[in-house]
Order: structure tokens, then C-alpha cells, then sequence
């Protein structure tokens, strides 16, 4: 149990390290004739520029191959475009290993660009690595664009679906509606108005019910494996169909719901005053230390190991997005698997861009117009 323990304890600090230190950028810039191209950014190690191509060393979520270009930039010099490079071109950009302080962990930063015809173009060509996790999210790309004469206004969408994972017990019975979706998406913002110790309290209450909500669905997927699994006690306490009943009542004999407080071995040891549980965990083939690893791998951890930088660059003007960071006119999200755990989670922007020529065109109506009028009347 202490393998399940350890990570639950880790879930928030994993959340907050993530979205801090994580330096996967995804960038999809849309061009104004409707073409696009999406781009990565990452650390990347010299290794790598001089042409270690494992997958070990590729420090991007995708599988790069002749659709990919290359580029990368050291500290705030110009980007250099050739890939792979030998060790004195290397050199030649970041000088010599002597002559700066480094070692041969130095980071460089890294760029990686595909180019597509269309939205529709990127929605069918573009795939994440197969180990990425959000690999199997079908993601929803659109673009509608739209020739008003003076301007062509540009509106695009990326959705990514809730995630398909059913819970034993929905959120809804530890939080509100508004209340859940601020502590996975940050909207709505219901703490306009409160002061920063106001805030704190208010999150903590949500860190406490978010912590009661996660602790109870493991208990219950690990109570369901312990009744697949209860002819393996010898001597049980009580039948088999007794002990499900129990569920709840053990359960609440735990005292607080916490996630530090959840030992599912030592609690039935404890309110059976018995340790006939503890074969499923020691004996050789430990079935219930297999399910914690199932639990760890496959279900909670899942919904915490996406996290990207998401930029957008649009032509022209924005004149609504639901992005609440800008960098200049670049739009910005943080993309995490816990945005869309509850609802779809849409990336969304419009602009629109001046059409020159149609100025031009309208000015030199007008002007001969006015002209034709003044000879005429002459």
C-alpha cells in the first residue's frame, strides 16, 4: 500500500510542479490564407544536435521524420536551421566548452515545425507519439473564415473531449458544480471579491474535498478487486457476501477521509481486529499490490501526466478568445489533462484581418465617383 500512498500524497505537489516546470511548448500559428503550422519547443540536450536520434533523446511528443524541420537556438542568439550539426559547428555558435561555463547537460532550446495546407489538413496528419497519453484523445479541429470585403474575419476551435473515465463516485457528491470546475479549469471565477487570505481558505476547503473525492473512488476500486479476490484469505472474518455490504461502514471507521489516512490493508486489518487481509498483499503473488500499480498506471495517474504550453497566433486583430494570458499577440493556455476531466475543454479565438486592397479599391471608387461628379457639373 505504501506505493499508493506515496503517489496520492504526491497528486497536488505533481499538479503545481508540472504546470511550473514542465517546458513542453505546443505553438499552432494560422496563416491568413488559411493555412497553419503547429510547432514545438523544448529542452534539448547537445547530444541530440549532433544527431542522436532515439527516441530517448527526441525531446518531443512526437515522432519526427522528413515532415518535421528542425531548428534550435542557443541562450538569445538567431536560431540556426541546420540538423544534425557537427561538434565544431556547435561550437561555432555557443563557443568553445572552455571558454563558457557549462557541462555536457547544457540545454539548448529546440524547435520542431510541420507545416499543413489547411486546419483540416493538420486535423488528419497531425498525431502525438503513441506513449503520449492525450495521443488517444480525438481532439476537434475547426476554421471558418470569412470575406466581409474590409475585413476576413477568422474564427478557430480545438476541442479536446472530457476524458472517458468513469468514477465509482462523481465529484458532484463532494463539490458543487462551480465549485469543481474552478479547481480543474479555474472558470468560473468564484473568488471575484476575496482578499487573499479568503482565497486560501476557499481553496483549501476545495483541496480537502477534491483529496475526500479521490480517496473514496481508489477505496472503491480497490474494495471491488478485494471481492474478486476474497477466497484467496484463508479464514475470512466474515462471508463474502457480508463484506460487500461493508464497504462503507469500514470505510467510515477510518475516521478522517484523507488521502494520507488511506491504507486500505491496515484498515481491515484494524476493523476486523485481524490480519488474514494482509496475505493479499505479502504473499508471492500480492494480487492487491498488482491492482495498486493497475490504479497508478492506468487511472489516476492518466489524468495528471498532460501538460503543454499552449500558444495561438491568429491573423490580424483578436477580437475574442477565451485565453486569459497574452504574450504580445500570441494567446496562451495551459493545456492539462484536469481541464478536460469533468467537460470538453475548447481552445478558442477570432480576428480579423484588414483587406488593403479593398481600401484602396473603395478609396479610388470614391475618388473617381467624385471626380465624375465635379466634371459633370462643370
Amino acid at each position: 500500500m505504501k506505493t499508493l500512498h506515496f503517489f496520492l500524497i504526491l497528486i497536488p505537489a505533481m499538479m503545481l510542479f508540472s504546470c511550473k516546470n514542465n517546458t513542453k511548448e505546443m505553438r499552432t500559428v494560422i496563416n491568413p490564407d488559411g493555412s497553419c503550422y503547429r510547432e514545438f519547443k523544448a529542452d534539448g540536450q547537445p547530444g541530440f544536435l549532433l544527431g542522436d536520434s532515439s527516441q530517448k533523446a527526441n525531446p518531443f511528443p512526437v515522432r519526427m521524420d522528413s515532415s518535421w524541420k528542425i531548428s534550435w537556438q542557443y541562450k538569445e542568439q538567431p536560431r540556426c536551421y541546420k540538423f544534425p550539426v557537427t561538434q565544431a559547428e556547435l561550437d561555432s555558435v555557443t563557443g568553445p566548452l572552455p571558454n563558457r561555463r557549462s557541462n555536457e547537460n547544457e540545454q539548448y532550446s529546440i524547435f520542431l515545425r510541420r507545416d499543413f495546407m489547411s486546419v483540416e489538413d493538420m486535423a488528419t496528419n497531425f498525431k502525438l507519439d503513441s506513449d503520449q497519453s492525450l495521443s488517444q484523445v480525438k481532439i476537434r479541429y475547426s476554421l471558418d473564415k470569412s470575406f466581409r470585403w474590409f475585413y476576413t474575419y477568422y474564427h478557430y476551435r480545438e476541442t479536446y473531449p472530457k476524458l472517458n473515465i468513469k468514477f465509482e463516485a462523481p465529484i458532484s457528491e463532494f463539490m458543487g458544480k462551480d465549485e469543481a470546475n474552478f479547481w480543474f479549469t479555474g472558470q468560473p471565477e468564484i473568488t471575484k471579491g476575496l482578499n487573499g487570505m479568503e482565497i486560501r481558505e476557499l481553496t483549501g476547503k476545495l483541496e480537502d474535498k477534491y483529496n475526500n473525492w479521490l480517496t473514496y473512488n481508489i477505496w472503491c476500486l480497490e474494495y471491488k478487486a478485494l471481492i474478486r479476490y476474497y477466497d484467496r484469505i484463508p479464514n475470512p472474518p466474515v462471508s463474502k457476501a457480508t463484506f460487500i455490504t461493508l464497504k462503507d461502514s469500514i470505510y467510515e471507521s477510518k475516521g478522517a477521509k484523507s488521502l494520507d489516512d488511506l491504507d486500505v490493508e491496515v484498515s481491515l486489518n484494524k476493523f476486523f481486529k485481524t490480519n488474514q487481509f494482509s496475505v493479499l498483499w505479502k504473499s508471492p503473488d500480492a494480487p492487491m499490490k498488482k491492482v495498486e500499480d493497475e490504479i497508478i498506471g492506468k487511472r489516476f495517474a492518466w489524468m495528471f501526466d498532460t501538460y503543454f504550453l499552449y500558444k495561438l497566433e491568429m491573423p490580424g486583430t483578436i477580437i475574442f478568445t477565451n485565453s486569459n494570458i497574452t504574450e504580445g499577440k500570441t494567446l496562451v493556455w495551459h493545456l492539462s489533462s484536469p481541464r478536460f476531466l469533468l467537460n470538453d475543454f475548447t481552445i478558442e479565438a477570432e480576428s480579423r484581418k484588414a483587406n488593403i486592397w479593398a481600401f484602396l479599391i473603395t478609396g479610388l471608387i470614391v475618388v473617381a465617383a467624385a471626380g465624375s461628379f465635379v466634371l459633370k457639373r462643370k
